[in-house]
């Protein structure tokens, strides 16, 4: 139980800081802070994991598994409170998925008649 709460912290830590990442990257306006802010976070993806699971590794073998569970149900289960709202949503950008997806399908079904 102990290895699934630090998998689940860890993983919304890195989640946070991979929604900060994708803001930085995919914002526009490349400003010169921006850039290095941007390089710094993405670096830090590739630690956070190994670092965290070694970690669990070393003091306690037997959770391992479950941090790597929660580290990934973390991952996903964050993407998904980020996404649904956007394809369902009565937001700003809310629902421009679902009729992106009918878009897809109608053209689908126009080239496959």
């Amino acid at each position: 139980m102990f290895g699934l709460m630090i998998g689940l912290a860890a993983g919304a830590v890195q989640f946070l800081i991979l929604a900060r990442f994708t803001g930085i990257v995919t914002g526009g306006g490349f400003q010169l802070e921006d850039g290095v802010k941007g390089a710094l976070l993405g670096l830090l993806q590739f630690f956070i994991p190994p670092a965290v699971l070694f970690a669990v590794a070393m003091l306690y073998r037997e959770g391992l598994p479950y941090a790597g569970a929660g580290f990934a149900a973390a991952l996903i289960g964050g993407a998904l409170i980020k996404f649904l709202p956007l394809l369902y949503g009565k937001g700003k950008n809310g629902g421009a998925g679902r009729e992106n997806a009918d878009k897809g399908r109608i053209s689908q079904e126009i080239h496959d008649d």
